[in-house]
């Protein structure tokens, strides 16, 4: 039952007790009767009892919404600081990154002055990378370094299991619940320790999928931008294993934690500035002479189709001003969904315009 519900309910058995008060206030009878406040007193015991379970379950969902959230900014905050601000001591290769804007079907300027755009683009290069680096787990399932895969397959199976148990056997437990708990718990500590370094009898090693990515993650960058200054360089590139984690622990394990699980929505290049879904405007623009450049980290949400729709972290995007040659289209997202391990795809392959 959700909170609105038990609260409406709580509401209207505490007016038909106070009813019941009433009326044996006024009781013909001269003898108050015993089962009838006994029966009142419980309910009302059991109701402040409610009551206080939901202002508990309400405080952990609070504590669990700005916990996640700050995951989600500090994720952010790393990816920004590995692509860096672009600054002297650093070479950009301004041929691949207008590859780059094409394989985006960009149409903003590239140019060196333009780095701005150019620190957004690689943002959301990075995003995709990693989700491209991660498809290739599956192909080698059974080793010590799939066991997120392997649990997840288990739960799935699990989680099917509990569903025709609870469509073929008489009863009031509901298998629904039961299997959200299951999920939240699983995904929970893979949130945790998924990816994390790997324990084997001769010691402690890099996770397989963390080193094969990073390495090639920073070979990557270096396509794009050259860091001239060997410390700076070891520091950003030193930043990859950490980055890459958070991003699949995020994407693929704690947003699916949340009740409903959480949702993933890029938006589309030349979709018109909502500024209740997405940020990157300041406020003395004009929103009606802007459109999205491009959406270089998606906005994270929960019934995004609903009014009542509940919004972590709007959606980082990069705004254009409109010429009268653009094509500005209605707002529209691309709804990444949360990509299970054992069904990986890239965020481009989650394609499902939503107008």
């Amino acid at each position: 039952m959700s909170n609105d519900k038990t609260t409406e309910c709580s509401s209207q058995i505490r007016m038909e007790i106070n009813i019941s008060s009433n009326n044996s206030n006024n009781s013909f009878s001269s003898t108050p009767n015993n089962t009838s406040m006994d029966f009142i007193k419980n309910f009302k015991h059991e109701i402040e009892q409610t009551d206080h379970e939901l202002d508990v379950k309400n405080s952990y969902e609070d504590q669990n919404h700005v916990k996640l959230i700050r995951v989600i900014l500090d994720l952010q905050e790393m990816l920004e600081n590995y692509v860096t601000n672009l600054k002297p001591n650093m070479d950009i290769n301004i041929e691949e990154i207008k590859l780059l804007a094409k394989e985006y079907d960009c149409s903003c300027e590239i140019t060196t002055r333009n780095k701005p755009f150019i620190k957004t683009i690689l943002q959301r290069k990075v995003l995709d990378a990693v989700y491209e680096f991660i498809k290739e787990l599956s192909e080698y399932q059974g080793n010590d370094y799939t066991l997120e895969l392997d649990i997840e397959s288990k739960m799935e199976e699990l989680l099917k299991l509990i569903d025709q148990f609870s469509k073929t056997r008489v009863g009031n437990e509901d298998g629904k619940v039961t299997a959200i708990k299951i999920r939240q718990q699983v995904y929970g500590i893979l949130g945790n320790r998924g990816f994390e370094d790997i324990i084997r009898s001769d010691g402690i090693y890099v996770h397989n999928l963390i080193g094969y990515a990073s390495k090639n993650l920073n070979k990557m960058m270096n396509k794009y931008h050259k860091i001239k200054d060997v410390s700076k360089k070891n520091q950003v590139e030193a930043m990859a294993p950490k980055l890459i984690q958070d991003i699949c622990k995020l994407f693929w394990f704690r947003l699916r934690v949340q009740e409903p699980i959480a949702e993933v929505h890029f938006f589309e290049n030349n979709a018109k500035i909502d500024p209740d879904t997405m940020k990157g405007i300041r406020e003395d623009d004009e929103i009606d002479q802007l459109c999205i450049g491009i959406c270089y980290f998606p906005l994270i949400c929960q019934d995004f189709e609903s009014p009542n729709r509940k919004i972590y972290t709007k959606a980082k995007v990069f705004p254009l001003h409109i010429n009268d040659e653009d094509k500005v289209v209605e707002s529209s997202s691309i709804s990444a969904g949360i990509g299970k391990l054992n069904n990986i795809y890239g965020f481009e392959n989650f394609v499902i315009l939503v107008p």
